[in-house]
């Protein structure tokens, strides 16, 4: 690729950041609007409920519920694993956040969860592969199209193909929300993490809601 194409490539996934970033503040259904605490929990109140069942495929190549998660409170992030910088960069940073809740014996109780929105290219291979390159605490999760757009669905995550000419045939990139979720043992939207979050910041927040 010349330096050109380069360009042009970097200047398109920078405009792929900007539709993502107004499309979310644009739609109330998947920002957050009213934080609450009950007690020493958090949870997120949004135009519509954001969380529930599924059913997909982890790494492994097995099939897995919600259900396997149970007692667990879930740090969840949705991208794919041909991103070129958002995604490595959310996932080493929920890596850091694992970290510095390790200080005080307060990971374990978190499933470091990274659901993938290209499973045309995410087989259980592949996410692997790129789940341990990052921390093995993490559990990668992909499957059929039907299952990823169910969960998607469910938990009000955007994602869209994006195709340039500068690409390969075949090549494309993915529009995608970039908020990180804490869910709960039972499943309920605890907080939501945006890029602009620290990990020392997170950390806190999450140890406040345990």
């Amino acid at each position: 690729m010349n330096e050109k194409s380069l360009i042009i490539l970097l200047s398109g996934v920078l405009a792929i950041c900007a539709v993502s970033i107004i499309y979310l503040v644009s739609n109330n259904a998947q920002s957050p609007a009213v934080v609450t605490k009950s007690g020493a929990v958090s949870t997120v109140k949004t135009a519509t409920p954001i969380g529930g069942a599924f059913e997909m495929v982890d790494q492994n190549g097995q099939t897995v519920t919600e259900k396997e998660f149970a007692g667990q409170y879930k740090l969840m992030f949705f991208g794919f694993t041909h991103c070129p910088g958002i995604c490595p960069g959310e996932l080493t940073k929920i890596s850091t956040v694992l970290d510095i809740l390790e200080e005080d014996n307060q990971a374990d109780k978190i499933t470091p969860i990274f659901v993938s929105i290209d499973p045309a290219r995410d087989t259980p291979e592949v996410m692997k592969e790129y789940v341990e390159t990052y921390d093995r605490r993490f559990v990668g999760l992909t499957g059929s199209q039907a299952q990823v757009d169910k969960m998607k669905n469910d938990y009000k995550v955007h994602a869209s193909k994006v195709e340039m000419e500068m690409m390969e045939p075949g090549n494309y990139m993915m529009d995608h929300s970039t908020f990180t979720y804490l869910m709960s043992p039972q499943n309920e939207l605890m907080l939501v993490f945006d890029m602009q979050d620290k990990p020392q910041q997170i950390a806190e927040e999450i140890r406040a809601s345990l």
